[in-house]
């Protein structure tokens, strides 16, 4: 009786370690490579506002590229053809810590554009994309996103 209560511990304290290294570290960025910082302490105990801060360790966006070119598709036997606008950033993100972490990149979305890149994002809300990318200590990853009109 006494090694089975022992076994089962060992096996719920093992489950629980297990769990607690699942936890992943995210990082909120913005789309002007901005960092997000949270609420902490300050000198005199009081609290700093939560912002964006520019942090080139661990965020190096390339310039916005612009191009157009003409789509052509047919509907109902018509030929039709379309200007379509397309911006394009890429996103080096550093893990620079020794753990991993998932980088949570916010693109916004002006109104009559929609997302045009792989990866698509994990989520849009309030004209805002969200893309995910999980990055291991020291690991540079490099993230494209399109968005077109």
């Amino acid at each position: 009786m006494r090694a089975s209560c022992t076994a089962l511990v060992i096996a719920l304290s093992f489950g629980v370690a297990a769990r607690a290294q699942d936890v992943v570290r995210v990082i909120h960025v913005d789309e002007k490579c901005r960092v997000f910082t949270e609420d902490r302490a300050g000198v005199h105990g009081s609290y700093s506002r939560p912002r964006f801060r520019a942090d080139r360790n661990l965020c190096k966006a390339a310039g916005v590229h612009t191009s157009r070119h003409w789509e052509q598709n047919v509907q109902q036997g018509i030929v039709q053809r379309t200007l379509v606008k397309v911006q394009e950033r890429e996103f080096l993100l550093h893990d620079a810590l020794a753990e991993p972490v998932t980088f949570r990149v916010e693109q916004s979305l002006p109104a009559g554009w929609r997302v045009d890149s792989i990866p698509q994002p994990v989520e849009v809300e309030n004209s805002v994309a969200v893309f995910a990318v999980r990055a291991e200590p020291g690991q540079i990853v490099r993230l494209h996103i399109g968005i077109r009109r």
